[in-house]
């Protein structure tokens, strides 16, 4: 194709136009053209009253689809799809500026940095705080974008499963990602790493205005409108054309994966996998047992099998959610509780990863499924340290996991972080030592009330499953000399605030002893 040729033939069909850029795209540059194809071409062009319309001609024995369009009226389509995108949603898919091309470079990165925004909002609606840890490659955006353009426009779909079959997907999209590249460039709160788009940790992501169906419904509507007005042609030959193209796009044997599910292009840092719809279905796994936690009738895991290997699959929802919501409202007033499941699952998976990067123990996190609220995590053989407390008789080994329990707490508190939820059932110990296994109350950024709080949950709830009352000084002695010193925490920990959500647990003589003790041993005060 001799481009220049090109922009003679069309210049001179539309001398009377004043043509501010011209570029050619469809199936001659994506290079799916067959012999009788047309040239697609698209002009834009100063103060032009029909905003868009269609021109088709024959030249040098070549036939030309012509799409003139308003150059301010494309701006407005690229920034605001005024039109429905119906002229920038050519851009895209590979295209070759013939002439003007600073004019459609410039309107071609404005579209695409809409479509990327318009695209992490919708993430950030699914994935909330997990879209920090989220791994976008450039070409999610072109397949999510594509699919919601033949949904509202279906003829669309055959030139876009032409454009990224096997045989022509490599130069295709090397041809329109450096657009997105460029257009990532332009927002704040995203990067690039590779070929891969990040959100900054911790950055505010606007929410476009009304990014939602009635949105891609107005613009269907507005697609469908100026296709028939660009034509200038009856509604009823609009219709047979749409009904052709439609018969064409059924026709179409072969459809790239990522145009029918572009959500499998996306990961989690570390190579988390996730899952989408059904879990267990999605990673081949076979159930191997229902569990429940200790003294906690609303909490159950699955475990199961992936490929010969044992996983924890944890539900954040159902009888997850009661449990929060009852024990929320009963702790609002003295500590508050996360309730929310997805916030709940995102610290679970936060506190994971940074616990494990200051050496604690705990699962892996494998997959996760935002839309199931469910973890799968790796499966940890050993005992809940609630059964050695259970049994707790003062014995040197028993002393000695708790100084090591204690140091944990240490460890986690130095660090910066909270647990929110330290009762004894959420540690287990194994031949690899002591796991912290449950962290849907992790906090990021504790102050000195939630480390007191972390203590205190802890050795209250321990000391109710004490049956020698006579040894809960040695068991709060054991954690001072694993956890060391630290007034301020101490204080906090024995303030009488925290004390009151254990009434239930245990009467209030035995309660303000337990106190008096940890102010005794903490801090050296008597009452």
């Amino acid at each position: 194709m001799d481009i220049n040729q090109v922009f003679t033939d069309v210049n001179q069909k539309l001398k009377d136009i004043e043509i501010k850029s011209l570029s050619i795209y469809g199936s001659t540059v994506a290079g799916y053209a067959k012999q009788d194809s047309d040239i697609d071409v698209l002009v834009l062009a100063d103060d032009f009253k029909d905003k868009v319309r269609y021109f088709y001609f024959d030249s040098n024995s070549k036939k030309y689809s012509v799409l003139v369009a308003d150059l301010n009226e494309t701006y407005k389509d690229a920034e605001k799809a005024s039109l429905g995108e119906f002229v920038v949603g050519r851009l895209l898919n590979p295209f070759i500026p013939v002439y003007g091309e600073e004019i459609i470079r410039d309107i071609e990165i404005k579209y695409k940095k809409r479509v990327i925004e318009e695209e992490t909002a919708e993430l950030y609606k699914e994935f909330q705080d997990f879209i920090y840890y989220l791994v976008i490659p450039l070409q999610y955006f072109i397949f999510s974008k594509l699919k919601k353009r033949y949904q509202i426009y279906p003829p669309a779909l055959y030139s876009y499963a032409k454009t990224y079959s096997k045989e022509l997907i490599s130069k295709n999209l090397a041809l329109t990602l450096e657009g997105f590249r460029k257009a990532v460039n332009e927002i704040e709160y995203l990067y690039l790493d590779g070929y891969n788009v990040r959100v900054k940790k911790g950055a505010q992501i606007p929410q476009p205005f009304m990014i939602d169906e009635l949105y891609y419904f107005q613009m269907a509507i507005k697609q469908y409108i100026f296709h028939g007005r660009s034509g200038k042609v009856s509604p009823e030959v609009v219709i047979t054309e749409l009904l052709s193209k439609v018969k064409r796009s059924r026709n179409v044997k072969e459809i790239n994966e990522y145009l029918k599910k572009p959500e499998l292009l996306l990961s989690l840092e570390g190579g988390i996998k996730i899952v989408w719809s059904n879990v267990e279905k999605e990673l081949g796994a076979k159930l191997v047992e229902r569990i429940g936690g200790i003294l906690n009738p609303f909490y159950g895991i699955k475990i199961v099998e992936i490929d010969n290997k044992k996983y924890v699959i944890k539900s954040f929802k159902g009888k997850s959610e009661l449990k929060w919501y009852m024990l929320g409202m009963v702790g609002k007033p003295i500590k508050p509780f996360e309730m929310n499941s997805v916030k709940r699952m995102y610290n679970e998976f936060m506190g994971s990863v940074l616990l494990n990067s200051i050496g604690i123990l705990v699962q892996k996190i494998y997959a996760l499924s935002v839309r199931k609220k469910m973890l799968i995590k790796t499966y940890v053989q050993g005992n809940s340290l609630l059964d050695l407390i259970k049994k707790f008789s003062g014995e040197d080994y028993e002393l000695k996991v708790l100084e090591n329990v204690a140091q944990i707490f240490r460890t986690i508190h130095d660090a910066g972080y909270a647990l929110g939820d330290s009762k004894p059932e959420n540690f287990l110990t194994s031949k690899d030592g002591i796991y912290v296994i449950d962290l849907e109350q992790f906090k990021e950024k504790a102050e000195i009330e939630d480390k007191g709080w972390d203590i205190s949950e802890y050795i209250y709830y321990s000391l109710s499953f004490v049956k020698d009352i006579s040894l809960a000084e040695l068991f709060i002695e054991s954690f001072k000399k694993g956890y060391g010193e630290d007034k301020e925490v101490y204080e906090s920990a024995s303030s009488q605030k925290f004390s009151l959500p254990f009434l239930i647990m245990l009467r209030p003589d035995l309660l303000t002893y337990y106190r008096n003790l940890m102010k005794k041993i903490f801090i050296g005060k008597i009452n």
